[in-house]
């Protein structure tokens, strides 16, 4: 059984497939939403989301025009973004995208330490300690 990858819009896709324009095109939406929330180099972004533009907007499927050799004539592909979407269209994902991914769930996955997960004596000073808290009762 081929690889799966889910995609935002909530379709599946298996390697049994070529993936379409937009499935390629929801991998670049995904790398530039991280690169976003990270921000990033705002060219990087912008060239990410020209290429989904530009994807859901080719009058042919990207896949013929990645077997004809001609990825790099797709007005606004560079090298880059030629390279990750002919990975895409062998493999369904890129290194890019996957490598972002794992670092969010790490990020996700490490707990944040807040005032209340502290021992009493790592509170600052001017916090109220357990011992200036007294009961009403």
């Amino acid at each position: 059984m081929g690889s799966v990858n889910f995609f935002r819009n909530g379709y599946i896709a298996c390697m049994d497939h070529t993936p379409t324009n937009f499935e390629v095109a929801d991998v670049f939406e995904q790398i530039a939403q991280i690169l976003e929330s990270r921000s990033e180099n705002p060219f990087k972004i912008r060239a990410y989301r020209n290429a989904v533009r530009t994807l859901e907007n080719l009058p042919e499927p990207v896949s013929a025009i990645h077997s004809r050799g001609e990825l790099k004539k797709i007005s606004g592909f560079g090298e880059a973004i030629a390279g990750k979407t002919q990975e895409i269209l062998t493999t369904g994902t890129c290194e890019l995208y996957e490598r972002l991914k794992a670092e969010e769930a790490a990020k996700e996955a490490t707990p944040t330490h807040s005032e209340e997960d502290a021992p009493p004596e790592a509170l600052a000073e001017g916090h109220i300690t357990d011992e200036e808290i007294e009961s009403p009762w």
